[in-house]
């Protein structure tokens, strides 16, 4: 008998560019996978992972309201926030919550929708 665990689909997801990281040191990360890449990075101890995810998600979550990065932003921090949740990842999901609510104020209603 080996071993089992449970991984959410965005973690399972993940997997594979988890796997490349830790076999090959090569990082594919998108918007979509980073929150469950920076869950599993803390769930098997891998802090070079930790460190590099960080950086995309510091990266992803600076831009200004009104700018184009800051439309990427507006765009992302809504789905690490709830991805953040997920994995219960308070600290990210702290962060994302601040940058939300900046961006909140700088957009029209729809943005709301994005946060439900």
């Amino acid at each position: 008998g080996g071993s089992t665990f449970q991984l959410e689909p965005s973690a399972a997801n993940a997997f594979p560019a988890f796997l490349d990281f830790v076999y090959k040191g090569e990082l594919a990360i998108s918007d979509a996978s980073a929150m469950a890449l920076l869950h599993l990075a803390e769930y098997f101890l891998n802090r070079p992972l930790y460190d590099e995810v960080t950086t995309y998600l510091q990266s992803a979550l600076k831009g200004a309201p009104g700018s184009e990065a800051g439309n990427r932003t507006a765009s992302s921090a809504p789905l690490f926030l709830a991805e953040a949740h997920l994995y219960a990842l308070d600290k990210a999901a702290d962060v994302c919550a601040r940058v939300c609510a900046t961006h909140l104020l700088t957009r029209d209603l729809g943005y709301c929708g994005q946060l439900a």
